[in-house]
């Protein structure tokens, strides 16, 4: 399944139309001790196309500036959180100068990390499990599908050289994924679930 709602402008549109009013709400200073961060976008599928790159590149910087100046471009008119945008699971060099100049503040880089979506993932032990998690030269030695990650783990040497400070804005300890991909993993499906069948 490849999803084609980023083809629409007025889906894009409508998107960064949401981070608008959201902003609009959340931004204000009364939230900014609860509402410290915005994420963009969560995982967009950047593996399928270059078309969704450029897309996405290009909302990335639409969004920031509504989630920025959600009342207008007045100065001191501005949200105080950080704005964090995805990686998608390419390299630091590839996004380049995206964001990058006096006018963008307080922009963060959001990886994801799990080891439940490749083979070489599965019947390890849990302190195998984390020397994978701290031992990049294991986890980028990978021959399964997920390319795009593989690129990110040898580039890790971008990540901390980046202008970008990044965070891991999700991982999990749970190393066996048996639910159906539905399309939107490049994997596919990966671990059954007829253990766990009554």
């Amino acid at each position: 399944m490849t999803d084609h709602r980023h083809t629409n402008p007025d889906n894009v549109k409508r998107t960064v139309d949401v981070i608008q009013r959201i902003s609009a709400q959340y931004g204000q200073p009364e939230y900014s001790d609860t509402v410290t961060m915005l994420q963009l976008l969560n995982e967009p599928t950047l593996w399928i196309s270059d078309e969704i790159k450029t897309v996405t590149k290009q909302f990335y910087v639409d969004a920031y500036e509504v989630a920025r100046r959600p009342w207008g471009t007045d100065a001191g008119n501005e949200t105080d959180w950080i704005i964090v945008f995805h990686d998608g699971w390419q390299a630091m060099r590839w996004w380049g100068d995206t964001m990058q100049g006096d006018q963008y503040e307080k922009v963060w880089l959001d990886h994801h990390y799990y080891q439940a979506f490749e083979a070489d993932d599965f019947g390890i032990s849990a302190e195998e499990h984390l020397r994978v998690g701290s031992d990049s030269g294991r986890r980028c030695a990978h021959t399964g599908h997920w390319a795009d990650r593989q690129r990110v783990c040898r580039a890790r040497s971008d990540y901390r050289t980046s202008p970008f400070p990044s965070i891991t804005g999700e991982f999990s300890i749970g190393v066996w994924d048996c639910a159906p991909s539905e399309g939107n993993s490049p994997m596919g499906d990966v671990g059954s679930c007829k253990e766990f069948d009554q």
